[in-house]
């Protein structure tokens, strides 16, 4: 009932075996699965919608769609729920936790090794470039990945420190405050029609101009971090693919 869920349905899950997923799972903005999930019934996580398709095993969210989650659950349907993922550990026992519920280990392990794989492959040619460095996730709305967050943890995997280390979880940073961490890599969410204004007008403030050098931002998808899915590892393979092909976007001094 969320897109997170979503996702590992349709990673794991045969195609026949899927009776819905959430309105989201067809958007390409939030899905990197949304070719797939095209076709299939979605719902907006009301249990009205999910009651006639009888499931066999409703996903949920710890953190949302909590009001239907329950009437299924006291309606005798099974009910999984999974939390946030905040590192590669939570990735992997949620894919596992959901490849077990239904019957599909095998399938499970496949996607786990496959994205170890990836990772390692990725981060083996970036860290000669990206050891020793300072980097901050930061979003058009001002928030920062502190410590106890997948960014958190994608950052240190590459041999750099968390300029936002001494937040928790997401938090608010003002530019001013950016400015005082002087990061040397910004990694921010490639900013899409409703947000664009705004993420540029934040990364035209005047207090980045103060910045010595030239301000590097690398464009990194928040769908990378947002779900415990496989699809982490190619948050490594974008970096990777900015940093030799050398297309970042700089803030000019």
């Amino acid at each position: 009932m969320n897109l997170c869920t979503d996702q590992l349905l349709l990673l794991l899950a045969p195609r026949e075996h899927i009776v819905s997923l959430s309105h989201l799972a067809t958007d390409p903005l939030h899905s990197p699965l949304a070719a797939a999930a095209r076709g299939l019934h979605l719902n907006h996580a009301r249990a009205e919608e999910l009651l006639p398709l009888r499931p066999e095993l409703v996903l949920g969210a710890q953190f949302s769609a909590t009001f239907a989650s329950n009437l299924l659950q006291r309606l005798g349907y099974p009910v999984l729920r999974l939390g946030f993922a905040s590192s590669t550990a939570d990735i992997s026992a949620q894919i596992m936790t959901v490849a077990e519920a239904i019957g599909a280990q095998p399938r499970g392990l496949a996607l786990l090794a496959q994205m170890q794989d990836d990772m390692e492959q990725a981060r083996k040619g970036l860290l000669e470039r990206t050891r020793g460095k300072s980097a901050l996730f930061y979003s058009s709305n001002g928030m920062a990945a502190g410590t106890g967050t997948l960014q958190d943890e994608f950052i240190r995997s590459l041999g750099m420190n968390n300029a936002a280390a001494y937040l928790h979880g997401t938090a608010p940073l003002g530019v001013e405050q950016l400015l005082r961490l002087a990061p040397d890599l910004l990694f921010i969410n490639p900013p899409v029609a409703e947000d664009a204004l705004l993420a540029h007008a934040m990364l035209q403030h005047p207090a980045l101009r103060a910045l010595p050098g030239q301000l590097r931002l690398i464009e990194l998808a928040d769908s990378h971090f947002a779900c415990a899915s496989p699809h982490y590892a190619e948050a490594y393979q974008a970096l990777a693919r900015q940093l030799s092909a050398d297309v970042d976007v700089n803030v000019p001094l």
